[in-house]
């Protein structure tokens, strides 16, 4: 795991989080449907080091899907941190527009563009362009590979993650890189939970969700272990920074 811009290796014993996260959804006429988002996450943290942190974030979202296999989406979002330290409260707001295209019921492509605008690497907002693209690809419950770049501000965003379930195990993949907008925070390549890593697991073994719930909760507690816990690796950033992440597992 690396981070990137300079990030200092810095050792904190306790972070205290609180967030209020809201949002509406509705559908428009013409079959438009609209998403607002509003969220504010307040990061307390044990370390000198470390600044306290308030960060507020809204989003609204229309799309429409059209042609039968084609759907069209206008994002446009700001964020806002400011901090309770030395360092310099940040904004950034961006506009975007995707369209996207299912090929076939197991292979789907977007491409994306639009504008973003940032402080967080100059003292003054600086405008930039973005574009990107993805494909999506799951020819069957067992495989699932996605794929996305996008050009930003920061350079070159990557997404890539592979999934295959065999029998009585799961091999996955990802490659990572991305901008951590939450400083002060925990900034993670996160496998995800123990619970969800069970549950890909036993998705062969017992097909029904409901079942499948109530034989991994079986599992935890014969073991007395929590199915809460993070399969990750981590750190604590003290501003807005750019992570790579790469990991590979299997679980048998």
């Amino acid at each position: 795991f690396q981070a990137e811009d300079g990030i200092r290796d810095v050792a904190v014993t306790g972070v205290q989080t609180c967030a209020l996260p809201i949002s509406y959804q509705t559908q428009l006429p013409g079959d438009v449907d609209l998403v607002a988002r509003y969220a504010a996450q307040g990061v307390m943290t044990q370390s000198a080091a470390l600044a306290d942190t308030l960060n507020q974030s809204t989003s609204l979202t229309v799309s429409q899907r059209f042609a039968g296999a084609a759907t069209w989406s206008l994002d446009a979002s700001r964020q806002h941190t400011l901090f309770h330290g030395p360092q310099r409260d940040t904004s950034g707001q961006s506009v975007n527009g995707r369209l996207s295209y299912a090929f076939t019921p197991v292979l789907s492509a977007f491409v994306q563009a639009g504008q973003e605008s940032s402080d967080v690497r100059s003292l003054e907002m600086t405008r930039y362009d973005t574009q990107g693209v993805g494909m999506s690809w799951q020819p069957d419950r067992l495989t699932r590979f996605s794929a996305s770049t996008t050009k930003r501000f920061f350079g070159q965003a990557h997404d890539v993650s592979l999934e295959q379930r065999f029998h009585q195990s799961v091999l996955r993949y990802a490659d990572s890189r991305s901008l951590v907008q939450q400083p002060a925070a925990v900034a993670t390549a996160s496998m995800g939970t123990l619970y969800d890593l069970l549950n890909t697991l036993f998705a062969d073994l017992e097909p029904d969700p409901v079942a499948r719930a109530k034989l991994v909760d079986a599992y935890l507690s014969s073991r007395g272990l929590s199915g809460n816990v993070q399969i990750s690796r981590a750190f604590l950033t003290n501003a807005a920074s750019v992570a790579s992440a790469i990991s590979a597992y299997h679980i048998h």
